[in-house]
């Protein structure tokens, strides 16, 4: 059965290495296609990030210009996941050592709160990791009046398991931001 993602340009081709400098190198197209193919497949499974870290790596390859556009249409059509059942979460080290390939990264993290406030466009969240002694700001700007509520109900000190996304302006992450999905008390 097909998903209907974008398939890989039939007329498309690998650039030499005297084309230019590339992150990621391909000996073959047939190389290239494979590694597109995987990402097709991560995206049926819903392995979505792993989808966008090989994506990453064939956007920063010497695939040709047509590829790469495909490439960029396929990320484009990685459906957001739910939080129940999502099993595919990304650190934030690993966000942060390779940020081109994880924009628009969901994640499952684990802390406890800091502080909870309401905003101009929602809520702040600020949280302290489980995984490393560091502290993230998490912006949520939805409508759901259950988890305005719930956010104002907690408290500094509480474990909370929040469900994200990474919100970047630009490819090297300096100005990277978190908006918070969905989150449930506890670990």
């Amino acid at each position: 059965m097909d998903s209907g993602l974008p398939r890989p340009p039939g007329h498309s081709t690998v650039l030499p290495e005297a084309a230019g400098e590339f992150q990621y190198f391909y000996e073959s197209k047939d190389n290239a296609v494979e590694d597109y193919e995987k990402a097709r497949m991560a995206i049926e499974d819903g392995r979505v990030n792993q989808a966008r870290k090989i994506l990453g790596r064939l956007e920063r390859s010497n695939i040709d210009f047509v590829f790469k556009e495909r490439a960029k249409t396929l990320r484009q059509s990685i459906p957001l996941p739910r939080m129940d059942g999502f099993s595919d979460s990304v650190t934030l080290a690993e966000i942060e050592n390779d940020p081109y390939s994880y924009r628009d990264a969901v994640f499952l993290w684990q802390g406890s709160v800091e502080t909870s406030r309401p905003s101009s466009t929602g809520a702040d969240l600020r949280i302290r990791l489980r995984d490393r002694d560091e502290s993230v700001l998490m912006r949520y700007s939805g409508a759901d009046t259950g988890t305005m509520d719930g956010l104002k109900e907690l408290e500094a000190g509480q474990d909370i398991t929040v469900f994200g996304r990474v919100l970047s302006s630009d490819d090297q992450g300096a100005n990277m931001m978190f908006q918070m999905l969905d989150f449930r008390p506890g670990h």
